[in-house]
This record gives C-alpha cells, structure tokens and sequence, in this order.
C-alpha cells in the first residue's frame, strides 16, 4: 500500500553512532562542532553544538518536536586493536547523529539522509578518520504522525520480529545477532528470542508458538512491558552488572516499546517503536534499505487484516521460507528485496568504514590513519565475517523458540507449514471468533476482545500440534482442535484424546532426546 494513501502517515527518525579519530592539534573545535557547522553550512537544520545551547528555548523546542538534526556525545568503546593502531596526534570522540523526524510519502528522506552522508565525506578533509566498530549502532524509530503507535500494532511488531528472528538475522552482523554473553555492549540490542526464553512467566517448555499467545494475551502496555521482566533466578546467574541493569527495561531490546502511550493519556513521549539491532553503519544503502524495510514492516503490522496477519505467522517455522519470502509478503519495494538477496553484497556494508567513494574529494590520508582503519577491518573480519558454515554454526546455537537441538519433524514441514498452512490457520481462527461470538459475547458488544481470545487458542492450538507433531502422533493442522479452552489433538488410528498441556511440556526434553539420538525424530536443520 503506497504510503501517500496512509492516515495518518508513519514518521521515522534514524541515530547514527559513530567513532571519529579526531586530530587533538586543534583544541579550539571538536568533532562535533566541526559536523555541525558542516550540516548547518549545508543548510540542513541541526542543533547540539552551538554555543549555550542549554540556555536556548528554541533548541529546546526543536528537541520536544525533532524538527532539527541533534548532534551529542555518545559512549562508543574501541577494540584493542583500535586503541593500538590510534596515531600519536588523534583522539577517539563518540557521536551520535540523530535526525529530525521525517514523513513518508511527504519528506524527500532519502535526499536529506546523502546530503548529511556527503557532509561526513568532506569533515574528513580536516584530517579525521569516522569509522564503526562493535560498539556502535544504526537505530530506527518508527512512529506515526500526530499519535502513537497503537498497543496492538505494538504487539504485532513484536509478534512478527520474534517469529522471524531467524530470517531477519539475515541482515545482521554476526555479533548483533548472537545471545549476550559477557560484552557489556551485548546487552544494549538483546535479541527478543532471548527475553522471551527468560522472562519471569518462560520456562524451558515453552515454545515460539507459546511466547507468540503470551504477547496476544496482552491488554495494556503495562503488560506489553512486563514482557521485558527477566526471572530473577536467571539475572541472579549472569556475572554482568549491565544484564540486572537490563532485567526490568525494554529499552536495551532488540526493539524497544517503552515509547509506547495510551491514545487516552496525554504524554511526552515519542509514541514510536525503536529497532536497535542493526550494526553502526554510514552506507547510504543500508540505511535506506533498512528504514524501507522497517516502514514496510511497521506498516503492515498497522494496517494488515487480523486473520490475514495470523495466517502469516506460523511460516516463521518452515526452514524453506527465507527472508526474501517474508520481505515480499510484508510487501517491500522490490529493490529493498533485492538488496538483501542472497546475491547482494549487502552484508558486508552493515558495519566497517565510510565507503570509498571520494573521487571528487583528493583526500590524502595518513599511513597512522590508514593503519588504525587496517587494524579495524582485521578485527572486525576475525570476528564477524565468517565462512557460511561457521555462521551456521553460531546461529545453531540461538533457540528461537524451538527448543535445544533445533529439531523440527520433516512431516510437520511437509503437511502443514508449506501451502496448506494459511488457508487452515485461516479456517480454524474463523471457527474459533464464530465460536465465540455465539457463545460469549451479547448482542451488540465489542468483538474485539473475543477476537483476542480466538488468536490466543490458536497459537494454544498451533503449539499443541507443533509438540505433537514432534512426538509423531499428528501430521496435520487440521487433526487439532480445541474443546472448553483445551486442545484435544485427532490422531489418526486411535481413539480421540485429550491433551494434557503440562505432561506434554514435560515430555518435550524427553522427545528431543539426547544430541547423538536427534537423527530419530529429524534431521537438524541448520
């Protein structure tokens, strides 16, 4: 759908953390105040690093209505290997650059986004050098103009970030995309995988099926939140003072609802959702293509029709269905598919150094400047440009929700995640809302906590079917039902049953087997 057509139209704004190596021979202007001449020069509006800025009301005003670019210092750490190979005479200054807010279909973004590139290009004649390492990140806000983002567009993005984790770390640096560990930066864009396998209501049983009825479950933001509160017991474990920091605050996830308000509640905040996984970058085409797919996703979380949106889901455990199938069913402009095929060098612009492009600029730049750039890409290499094979191996090591070793039953493949998935998902969530509508709501009332109710015993009724077909005993979508609120399964040549939820949650260790019995019940898919 053609953003023109949208009301209110979606906004966005981008924040772009960077390191400069900044030569120190020049104590009169740093870093930032040269960027920001630089951009104001160009004559685009930013603020940050004029003087008395503080004692300024409209800086002010333009940061309550992002009407301005914002320059600011940020908290960027360097490798090893960087601080080595800094020269004698540069400093390392962080900065983030953080845009106005822009409107789809009516700002020229894209423009506006390469001018400001172009502008970095050219502060670099002052004898700095911008570079991206671990530490840094590119992250997006996406909102919508006039309000907030609703709670069940909220719960929409979350449900379809964490069902296609696995595809959508595609377009991730090794390193933004694995569980945190002991890097205190790990910590700052937690894959939601990782919050949902650890939060106060999981527990090992639990699979993406279940973590997506939790998030439908949901009927405030405070709940929304809540999602985020990890088990105290598993904070308790992890020797990293950042992960308790992190325990009770949704900001430091992979995406971030904390800007969230209630449509009824005057407030202040930005009303938008934050998507903080992506790798520092400066590529004016992994920026552009990122924000295309954000919108597009963001959009289609908005807009998209409630059966239609939950019919998609479960395709996030076909191993057959790639990025490139969900970009087309979100509906991304064809080049944004393009660009993170397969085929595309995409990857390897999503973290390293300002591209090469500066044939207008006859910029000579130092052998101790150029050393510290070398020394970066080795490192940055050694650790996330791996062979296929070893990414494999890493991401192996992720969940997402299906359980340790990632074993997935080639009949449930085969029969209902393939071309007869939607069209059942489609016909069993309409009998669950007749169902319910007849049954449980008067006449004339509101469907849509009845409609919450059918989602919530599908993904009850898809996680039923999802162990049992790992069990062996059903094959089909269709051969599970629910009766009084309980999933009963249809196995063929027995008797009906009823399921008991917990006995089959405990037996799921049991049926996955030891890692030399796996072969058994599947072949490994990754």
């Amino acid at each position: 759908m053609d953003a023109n057509n949208q009301s209110p139209r979606l906004t966005f704004g981008i924040e772009l953390e960077i390191v400069c190596a900044w030569p120190n021979t020049n104590p009169r202007i740093s870093s930032q105040q040269a960027i920001y001449y630089a951009i104001l020069g160009a004559g685009i509006p930013v603020v940050g690093a004029e003087p008395d800025k503080v004692a300024d009301e409209a800086w002010r005003k333009t940061q309550r209505e992002y009407t301005h670019w914002l320059i600011h210092e940020d908290m960027e750490e360097l490798t090893q290997a960087e601080d080595d190979a800094l020269p004698r005479l540069h400093e390392p200054h962080s900065v983030e650059l953080s845009s106005r807010k822009f409107t789809l279909g009516v700002d020229d973004w894209e423009g506006e986004i390469r001018q400001v590139l172009d502008v970095l290009k050219k502060v670099e004649n002052m004898g700095c050098r911008f570079f991206t390492n671990r530490s840094t990140g590119f992250h997006v806000h996406v909102g919508k103009e006039g309000a907030s983002l609703s709670l069940q567009t909220g719960k929409r993005i979350l449900q379809l970030m964490t069902a296609f984790e696995r595809q959508l770390d595609d377009v991730h640096a090794t390193n933004r995309i694995l569980y945190p560990v002991d890097y205190t930066f790990d910590y700052w864009c937690t894959p939601l995988t990782w919050w949902f396998a650890h939060n106060q209501n999981s527990d090992d049983s639990l699979n993406l099926f279940d973590w997506m009825g939790d998030i439908e479950s949901v009927e405030s933001l405070q709940e929304l939140r809540a999602l985020f509160h990890l088990n105290e017991d598993f904070v308790a474990s992890v020797d990293n003072p950042f992960c308790r920091v992190s325990s009770r605050n949704c900001h430091h996830s992979a995406v971030n609802v904390e800007h969230l308000y209630d449509a009824s509640t005057m407030s202040n905040d930005t009303g938008t959702v934050e998507f903080r996984q992506h790798g520092g970058t400066y590529d004016f085409l992994a920026i552009t293509h990122w924000v295309e797919l954000l919108t597009t996703l963001v959009r289609y979380c908005e807009s998209e029709n409630p059966a239609h949106f939950l019919a998609l889901l479960p395709h996030c455990v076909d191993t057959d269905y790639e990025l490139r199938d969900l970009l087309q069913a979100l509906g991304c402009p064809a080049a944004t598919v393009q660009y993170y095929s397969p085929a595309s060098a995409a990857s390897d612009t999503t973290i390293g150094f300002m591209a090469d492009d500066r044939t207008t600029l006859n910029v000579a730049y130092t052998a101790d400047l150029d050393a510290l750039v070398h020394a970066n890409e080795a490192e940055q290499t050694s650790r996330l440009d791996l062979s296929s094979h070893a990414r494999q191996r890493i991401l192996a090591e992720k969940q997402y929700g299906y359980w340790q070793p990632i074993v997935i039953r080639s009949t449930y493949l085969d029969d209902y995640a393939t071309h007869d998935l939607r069209d059942a998902v489609l016909s069993f969530y309409q009998d669950e809302v007749d169902n319910i509508a007849t049954h449980c709501v008067p006449f004339g009332a509101s469907l849509e906590t009845p409609t919450r109710a059918a989602r919530v015993n599908v993904w009850n009724r898809l996680s039923t079917v999802f162990v049992a077909a790992c069990r062996g005993e059903v094959s089909r979508v269709e051969d599970c039902e629910v009766f009084d609120g309980k999933p009963r399964l249809l196995i063929e040549g027995r008797a009906e049953m009823e399921v008991d939820e917990v006995a089959v949650r405990g037996e799921r260790d049991e049926v996955m087997g030891e890692a030399g019995e796996v072969e058994e019940f599947g072949e490994m898919v990754y």
